[in-house]
């Protein structure tokens, strides 16, 4: 809500100049020489002005988009069906989730959480390229009173294929998708190497940079059991000496305190490392998901620290409750999109006289 109000003063105080800016000019325009140079200059130079103004805010708004909407609520699940109390965790965690493209636009949800189960981890298996859909063992799918939330490390498949394998195949309401910095990393089935992560969208070395050495990688494939710990995570019982260290190499610190390997050259002991993005994402619509109803199925991302923080909090041994809400107003009208149309429609005509 402060964000959207600051964005609506702000379009306000624009519009005002832009208004300003053009009066001026017409006045000008008006008591213009027969050459008119200066004064086309002028109102060059006022016309660029408006549209840079509008490319910041529309800027601004691509800001306000990525920010996460969605805000998720971890509660022990203190008694069970028969009244007896099923944990002694009394932990509560709150953190913010980003919804994806596709999915429900339900704006609140509630349900227990659950995770993947082991034969199907990824909510992949179901799906082969060659026979539709594989055949597992059965699922006990929650009745219509017990709604669920299902926990689903990010990989192997499309999140879309998610979303849809966890709605029809095992009765969830809503899919959390988790990041893992295993993910970003691909096996090229031809070279026997590893396709890394992409800069900018990965990772980025401004935040922090380091060489690594003498890492059990490229090859073989990228082992999240074995590398996590060294690039930041979960650093428990382990000699901090190996584990990445990006501090003084940036003016900006790595908010995610964790590494990527962003490339390796054959036979080379040296592994260079750079700062982990760890923001919240907007999963895209799949291709290979064009068929598939995922409109019944709320979907949202959660960042690798987050999951981690969660993991940390003990919810997901004991079993929790998870409350889904929409961040800031209910109502999806925002005043300030009047403000922009009509902004747009007066420079539209302006730059048409």
């Amino acid at each position: 809500m402060f964000g959207r109000g600051i964005m609506e003063l702000r379009s306000f105080r624009a519009i005002t100049y832009t208004l300003h800016c053009i009066s001026n000019e017409q006045n000008k325009k008006d008591y213009r020489t027969s050459d008119g140079d200066e004064d086309w200059k002028t109102m060059n130079s006022c016309t660029s002005l408006t549209f840079l103004i509008i490319l910041v805010c529309f800027q601004s708004y691509s800001v306000l988009a990525a920010l996460p909407d969605l805000v998720v609520q971890f509660s022990p699940n203190e008694l069970s069906e028969s009244g007896s109390s099923t944990t002694q965790n009394d932990t509560s965690i709150e953190f913010f989730a980003k919804r994806a493209q596709f999915g429900s636009r339900d704006r609140s949800l509630e349900g227990l959480l659950v995770q993947a189960p082991d034969y199907d981890p990824f909510l992949c298996e179901r799906f082969s390229r060659t026979n539709g859909f594989a055949t597992l063992p059965p699922y006990q799918k929650p009745d219509k009173k017990n709604s669920t939330v299902m926990l689903v490390p990010r990989g192997e498949c499309t999140f879309e294929r998610k979303a849809y394998a966890a709605k029809h195949f095992y009765g969830a309401k809503a899919i959390m998708i988790y990041d893992r910095l295993g993910a970003r990393y691909t096996w090229n089935e031809t070279t026997n190497r590893v396709n890394f992560p992409n800069a900018g969208l990965d990772y980025e070395c401004a935040n922090g940079n380091a060489i690594m050495y003498d890492l059990a990688l490229d090859p073989p494939a990228y082992n999240s059991t074995q590398l996590d710990p060294l690039m930041g995570l979960a650093t428990d019982n382990i000699d901090m000496a190996s584990v990445c260290d990006l501090t003084n190499t940036a003016f900006q610190p790595c908010e995610s305190n964790l590494c990527l390997v962003t490339s390796h050259l054959e036979n080379s002991t040296e592994y260079p490392v750079c700062c982990a993005w760890d923001t919240p994402a907007t999963m895209p619509v799949a291709d290979d998901a064009k068929d598939l109803n995922t409109d019944d199925i709320l979907a949202l991302w959660v960042t690798i620290r987050d999951h981690e923080l969660l993991e940390k909090s003990g919810l997901l041994s004991s079993g929790s409750t998870v409350s889904i809400k929409t961040r800031g107003s209910n109502s999806n009208f925002n005043v300030t999109y009047i403000f922009m149309w009509c902004w747009g429609v007066l420079v539209t005509i302006f730059g048409a006289w």
